[in-house]
């Protein structure tokens, strides 16, 4: 199948431009040397040689079958979260390979979902776990290395007495990379960052992000811009969770939406648009009586359902022991 001339990344007037001189489809770009030397020369402010660029990519799509990328999907694996309501609702736990977002008000239990995550991922593959890495790139400070180190204690006891296996809380606690960002700049830079280290460091099978969206929200860019460059971080997420097959956690926070003549209602950041970025959009809150919720207002393995779970010493749990 020919790839259309639209689909390359230029701008309007230089392809409206490849389409007069009779350039149809990128194939049509490398068909022969005087066609490549004619588009070389109109796109010659994008490289000399954007041509041989777009051949290059042409040629690196791989087609697979849809059997193929389920058996990889099913052999991959997931993150728990050790509350098994929660992790039912998933279909087994935070999925590697997709973007799973968390939003909730203040208190909600999102960061602390975010350490639980970090501790959970590097549960042996004997324990059932996906025997990995974290990193966690903090953009509102709101990592707290005691808590983490509670949770990272509570499963190395686990650990130990279920498994007869040790396992060290400086280990643990040594197996989750932090980062601080603190502006659109910075956690651009950080996302950069872990790009690169997914490539050197196949060990990192989760990358949480807390949160996304909190420095768009202050930033002092004009709207258009700050959602440009959301948008590129979320083609980064998405690459990032692709390519290394690693699972990508974002936090998001709640904005007030008002509707003239009717009552105003908290939604999550960034509007419906963000919503259709992410594979997966867990909302967290407290009602009364104790408990913190999660309801699955997104996700891939089944219908919108809700979860009841509890914050402890030891970290995420079930609100009911397992029976």
């Amino acid at each position: 199948m020919f790839q259309p001339i639209q689909t390359l990344p230029f701008p309007g007037f230089a392809l409206s431009k490849l389409l007069e001189i009779g350039f149809l489809y990128c194939e049509d770009l490398w068909c022969n040397e005087a066609s490549t030397r004619d588009a070389n020369e109109l796109l010659r402010p994008w490289g000399s040689d954007a041509c041989e660029q777009m051949k290059l990519q042409a040629s690196s799509v791989v087609t697979r079958s849809a059997l193929d990328i389920w058996q990889e999907e099913c052999s991959l694996g997931s993150v728990v979260t050790f509350c098994k309501e929660l992790d039912d609702a998933l279909g087994g736990g935070v999925p590697l390979q997709s973007v799973t977002e968390l939003c909730g008000a203040p208190g909600s239990g999102k960061t602390q979902m975010c350490l639980q995550l970090c501790v959970d991922v590097q549960i042996p593959r004997c324990c059932g776990g996906v025997e990995g890495t974290a990193m966690y790139i903090d953009t509102k400070s709101g990592f707290t290395p005691s808590r983490l180190a509670d949770m990272a204690t509570a499963w190395a006891e686990h650990c130990r007495a279920a498994y007869s296996r040790e396992v060290t809380v400086d280990e643990l606690l040594r197996g989750v990379s932090y980062v601080a960002t603190h502006d659109v700049t910075q956690l651009m830079a950080a996302l950069h960052l872990a790009h690169r280290r997914l490539r050197d460091d196949p060990q990192v099978k989760l990358l949480v992000v807390d949160s996304l969206t909190f420095p768009f929200q202050y930033s002092a860019a004009n709207s258009l811009g700050k959602t440009r460059l959301l948008s590129v971080a979320m083609d980064k997420l998405h690459a990032m969770a692709s390519a290394h097959k690693i699972a990508v956690v974002v936090t998001n926070q709640l904005n007030t939406r008002v509707v003239p003549g009717r009552d105003s209602r908290l939604v999550p950041a960034q509007g419906e648009s963000f919503a259709h970025r992410v594979n997966q959009r867990l909302l967290l809150g407290r009602p009364p009586g104790g408990r913190h919720a999660a309801v699955l207002l997104k996700g891939v393995a089944g219908p919108r359902v809700s979860a009841a779970f509890q914050i402890l010493q030891d970290g995420i749990r079930d609100c009911t022991p397992p029976g």
